[in-house]
């Protein structure tokens, strides 16, 4: 398996949210240091904003922890970071859009 790679600083709260759910699942991944020049050798088109993940497979670029975490979930089966009760996620979701904001 292609290894995910992970733009992000280590003072930013969403990047290592990012890095503890890649490790939680146990996801190849590298850690970059963002920098104003790596920032801009990767020339993401979107909002300059961290974490950003490159996809193994097309390289291509995605961007808020959230929908990260989700599309995550939706690529790998194993060790889900989604509780199973629907009441527990829903309040996991009710938490998370919270402490986002």
């Amino acid at each position: 398996m292609k290894r995910y790679q992970l733009y992000g600083g280590g003072g930013s709260p969403y990047s290592q949210k990012m890095r503890a759910i890649l490790h939680y699942r146990r996801l190849p991944f590298d850690w970059i240091q963002i920098t104003p020049a790596i920032r801009a050798q990767i020339k993401h088109d979107g909002a300059p904003v961290i974490p950003i993940l490159r996809l193994p497979e097309d390289g291509s670029l995605h961007v808020d922890s959230t929908p990260l975490a989700l599309m995550l979930e939706d690529r790998h089966s194993k060790r889900s970071i989604l509780p199973t009760d629907p009441v527990v996620e829903y309040l996991s979701f009710l938490i998370e859009d919270m402490a986002d904001e």
